[in-house]
């Protein structure tokens, strides 16, 4: 924040060039997705009930066809848990 002419300026976009701002910026985004870790394995939260406004505005996903050729995927060489739920991961490079 920086008051400027008599004004309170707020930056609601942290900027990465100062060398605190990637930190601090870190540790704002790995709070939201422990948030949300926290909130899709909750057993007790109704997504159907509670959820945010702006969802029902999202316009629905548009799918490729069902006949549209993919290459076969090569094997992975690290095996990732499988998790029917979801889970949100940052990653920031600096």
């Amino acid at each position: 924040m920086t008051i400027y002419d008599g004004l309170l300026l707020v930056a609601l976009r942290i900027t990465f060039g100062g060398s605190p701002c990637p930190a601090l910026w870190g540790v704002i985004s790995e709070c939201i997705a422990d948030i949300g870790n926290s909130l899709i394995h909750n057993p007790f939260w109704d997504h159907a009930s509670l959820f945010d406004p702006i969802s029902s505005t999202l316009e629905d996903p548009l799918f490729l066809p069902d006949d549209t050729p993919f290459h076969p995927a090569q094997e992975l060489s690290v095996k990732f848990p499988t998790n029917t739920l979801g889970y949100i991961d940052i990653y920031i490079l600096y």
